[in-house]
């Protein structure tokens, strides 16, 4: 469990998010967050019945959803298992739906554009480093394909070093 306060807290320092009728999530978040987690980005979201609250924290997202007046358990998405987060955007409005690797997907909408916008950037950034830090590591070190510029980059230091690169090793 977090501390309500710095929950609170990192909730400000996200900015500016309109959080209506959120407020049983809001109230029960600090009791699903770990100590270690921190919260990047939260959207209010309509998920077909009610309306809940989805956090992006460090390590995964928890759509808190409390119905109309009973708790359920939050829907947690960690995000090595994220395939992708895709949206749409109307008017005022817009939806977001959240694709896992073996083909689930959820949708949600009504959701402010400019929240949405926001929280899909923020989101989609974390798992995108997250899936490249995930390959990286899984590949063998002779099987990391590097850059034309790292490649050029390597040999250019192997000049200034005087290393003889010619036609003895062709």
């Amino acid at each position: 469990m977090k501390d309500p306060e710095l929950v609170r807290k990192e909730i400000a320092a996200y900015g500016r998010v309109d959080l209506w009728g959120c407020k049983k999530e809001l109230r029960a978040l600090p009791e699903k967050l770990g100590s270690d987690e921190n919260i990047i980005a939260l959207v209010r979201v309509f998920t077909g019945s009610t309306i809940g609250l989805l956090v992006a924290t460090n390590q995964r997202l928890i759509l808190m959803d409390h119905f109309w007046f009973f708790g359920t358990d939050p829907k947690i998405y960690t995000y090595a298992l994220i395939a992708a987060v895709d949206y749409r955007t109307g008017i005022f409005f817009g939806g977001l739906a959240i694709e896992d690797k073996a083909g689930n997907r959820d949708d949600y909408s009504w959701i402010w554009i400019k929240d949405l916008c926001r929280f899909v950037q923020i989101t989609s950034k974390k798992i995108a480093q997250l899936h490249e830090k995930q390959n990286f590591t899984n590949q063998p070190p002779c099987s990391r394909v590097s850059s034309s510029a790292e490649e050029i980059e390597r040999l250019w230091e192997l000049v200034e070093k005087g290393a003889q690169i010619g036609r003895a090793h062709v």
